[in-house]
């Protein structure tokens, strides 16, 4: 088989896309196969390393950086695939507090404010898939890292994801935000 190499996807760049939801209001939406999300001990996506390197830069001796910590200006090239949740109850559920611009507009919706119970209850396969990496990053304190297949319109090469997930502590202990980078990629 031929190695795999990725490319980000930008919504913009794909045919018969403005690259704003508005342009296409009745353009599905891509659809993650939640069956498929997996913990992966490191992603193929540069940028994901980038920013978990970022994150371990900003602990300074702790073992959690603060919210504080993380400066947009200085990452500002993942800031359209950032995502930053609340972590609610110790991890009873989360809540999207930001979601960066290309995350909005490839998935044709914004799901800011809105806590996963609201938006997965209805299919424990997807609340499991959507909650992982988080979990994962909330029982470990540290990076963790998920991968799997998404579908998209069959005009769009897309197929694959992979994401990082940085807890961060309010008070340097108790992980109360988590936040990382979601990169849709495809096969080249």
């Amino acid at each position: 088989a031929e190695p795999m190499t990725y490319a980000f996807f930008n919504p913009a760049d794909q045919p018969g896309s403005g690259g704003d939801v508005e342009d296409e209001p009745g353009s599905p939406a891509p659809a993650v196969d939640y069956s498929t999300i997996a913990l992966c001990a490191a992603p193929s996506a540069k940028p994901l390393l980038e920013l978990a390197e970022y994150w371990r830069g900003k602990c300074q001796g702790r073992a959690l950086p603060r919210r504080p910590s993380i400066d947009p200006a200085e990452i500002v090239r993942h800031l359209p695939w950032i995502f930053m949740a609340d972590v609610i109850a110790g991890g009873a559920d989360y809540r999207y507090r930001l979601l960066g611009t290309s995350i909005v507009s490839g998935n044709y919706r914004d799901a800011t404010g809105r806590s996963f119970q609201e938006l997965y209850s209805a299919d424990p396969a997807k609340l499991a898939g959507a909650r992982l990496g988080f979990d994962q990053a909330l029982a470990t304190a540290a990076p963790a890292f998920t991968h799997g297949r998404a579908f998209w319109r069959p005009d769009w090469a897309f197929d694959h994801f992979e994401s990082v997930f940085l807890p961060l502590a309010g008070d340097g202990d108790s992980i109360d935000i988590s936040f990382g980078e979601l990169a849709y990629l495809k096969p080249g």
